[in-house]
């Protein structure tokens, strides 16, 4: 899925969100609205998954740094 100019999630900048927003003719406030709400609950979700013992910690904690930095 292309969001703004790019393929790659690692390239995604606030611009391109905007961008994104623009071409699905809403508000960059609305589109900003909707991913902080994800990201809360996704952070949420993950905080809770780092108590059970079968998944790693590593690998959330580096999935739930990328979604802190992005969003």
């Amino acid at each position: 899925m292309k969001i703004g100019k790019h393929y790659e999630i690692q390239k995604v900048t606030q611009e391109d969100f905007s961008l994104l927003a623009e071409s699905l003719n809403i508000k960059y406030s609305v589109l900003s609205k909707i991913f902080d709400d994800f990201a809360k609950k996704y952070t949420t979700a993950f905080e809770e998954l780092k108590d059970d013992e079968k998944i790693s910690r590593d690998v959330l904690n580096s999935i739930l740094q990328v979604v802190k930095s992005r969003f």
